[in-house]
């Protein structure tokens, strides 16, 4: 398990927001800024666990994860949070979040049961990271449900509240930060995590429903469900790590040896005897999906960018140009 670099780069910029002297926190995760910020860059689950602890005391803010939950930006959801933007209902939205979950943080996995009168999302988190690390989860867990209510409200454009949130632990230290920001009754030493929510705001309209670009999205999103669980060798393993450890940055060379439990040279070495390398692959992946997105579908090159992770439009139009020699536009015009 493992976390994006550039989330905890925005949690160290939360905790600069609320007056903390972060260079300890630089100093600690052992990268810059510069390095969280770059395409690839995956924090382990430890590492990830000790700074979220050390913001928190640096701050002086025991509910730090909830309230970096409240404030982050809803880009940071990537690929779920696009499709979730072109679902016809809440409820088509939340489905796709729980069978898409492994494609972000896997910490985290959730469920959706409908009940008589309301909808429960449950969140599991993973056992083994939640007794080792109590603290940081429930930061992190306190952080998804703020930023799961910041999202509904966003896709329904009302200001719709939880029946009822239901914690493991002891929620009487931090009640009345609950009560501000989930705006419902909070039940703690709940046997589960869950959320609540009314049937009929769960089977509401989504104001920016696509059906055709929801299509799109999920197809990708389904293809890289299928590379996760199939192929064989080391090719198909660095490709199932790839998408794995991808949320709105590909890993690079070095994280994705360190997943497949081997050294970086190991790796590269394994490539050769393949003929390839890990750009090979990278590149190879995100041509084949940009020319099929250009030649079968009407979306725009701003839109691809995100769907294939790049920081800029114009990065992609690099990459496509060194591909092919011309731009995706150029490209698109001359097969149709």
């Amino acid at each position: 398990m493992a976390f994006n670099g550039r989330f905890v780069l925005n949690l160290i910029r939360f905790a600069a927001l609320k007056g903390a002297d972060v260079s300890s926190l630089f100093t600690q995760i052992g990268f810059t800024e510069e390095e969280l910020s770059a395409e690839g860059c995956i924090v382990s689950d430890s590492l990830y666990s000790e700074i979220i602890l050390s913001a928190s005391k640096l701050t002086g803010d025991r509910s730090f994860g909830l309230h970096a939950g409240e404030h982050l930006n809803l880009a940071a959801a990537g690929l779920i949070g696009q499709i979730t933007q072109t679902c016809a209902t809440v409820k088509e939205a939340i489905e796709y979040c729980c069978a898409f979950a492994n494609l972000g943080c896997s910490a985290l996995p959730m469920t959706l049961e409908e009940k008589k009168d309301y909808y429960e999302v449950t969140i599991r988190p993973i056992h083994d990271w939640q007794q080792k690390y109590p603290d940081a989860a429930r930061h992190t867990i306190e952080g998804y449900i703020a930023f799961t209510l910041r999202e509904f409200r966003a896709l329904t454009h009302h200001e719709h509240h939880p029946i009822s949130i239901h914690v493991y632990w002891d929620a009487s230290n931090w009640s009345r930060e609950y009560r501000r920001i989930f705006n419902c009754p909070v039940y703690d030493r709940s046997d589960r995590v869950a959320i609540l929510f009314a049937r009929r705001h769960v089977e509401s309209q989504i104001a920016t429903a696509d059906f055709d670009l929801l299509r799109i999205l999920v197809r990708h999103a389904e293809k890289k469900i299928e590379e996760l669980k199939s192929g064989q060798g080391i090719v198909s393993a660095v490709k199932q790590a790839m998408i794995y450890l991808s949320h709105d940055q590909f890993p690079s060379l070095a994280h994705v040896a360190q997943h497949l439990n081997m050294s970086a040279r190991t790796l590269q070495r394994k490539l050769r005897l393949e003929n390839t390398s890990y750009k090979e692959i990278l590149d190879g992946y995100r041509k084949a999906q940009a020319c099929a997105f250009l030649e079968s579908t009407q979306m725009n090159i701003q839109t691809i960018s995100e769907v294939l992770l790049y920081s800029e439009p114009s990065a992609f139009v690099r990459s496509f140009r060194r591909w092919t020699g011309n731009t995706p536009d150029a490209w698109r015009s001359s097969i149709r």
